[in-house]
């Protein structure tokens, strides 16, 4: 910390160093609401896709990895809420961020049971929440790597 004399007041500021945890703190903070929007909209095309009648869905790409694209959605989807409650400073976001994540994987295999050439499948749901989980041990060993202290609530 450095500190530099006032010549017209006899008192004494004290200039904080810009640190990368600060400046990572200024941008999360400064774009909460672009982030909290983007977690939505995320949400939101999940949805869409979960609910699309099968004949619509028959990408080959999509049917034939269907595993690995629910990976990937879930993967994504708590990275983004993680990002998202971190920034909007919610207490206990680590609870709050895999609430929601299997929330929104269950409501979306849930809701296809009345959903014309879908199906609700638990193995579905079992690697949207393997998706869920992988994001957090990426997360808990690189703090622990960088940090070398853990700080989830």
């Amino acid at each position: 910390m450095k500190t530099k004399k006032n010549k017209k007041k006899d008192t004494i500021e004290i200039i904080e160093e810009v640190t990368p945890e600060k400046d990572l703190e200024y941008y999360l903070t400064k774009y909460r609401l672009i982030l909290f929007m983007s977690l939505i909209v995320y949400t939101g095309i999940i949805i869409y896709f979960a609910v699309l009648p099968g004949q619509n869905v028959d990408y080959a790409v999509i049917t034939n990895n269907s595993v690995i694209w629910h990976f990937i959605e879930y993967f994504g989807l708590t990275l983004i809420a993680i990002i998202t409650f971190m920034a909007i400073r919610m207490p206990y976001f680590f609870t709050l961020t895999n609430i929601y994540c299997i929330i929104v994987a269950a409501f979306t295999e849930i809701i296809q049971l009345w959903v014309p050439g879908r199906s609700c499948s638990l193995t579905d749901f079992l690697v949207d929440v393997a998706g869920i989980g992988t994001i957090w041990i990426i997360t808990f060993v690189l703090n622990e790597l960088i940090t070398g202290a853990v700080t989830y609530e």
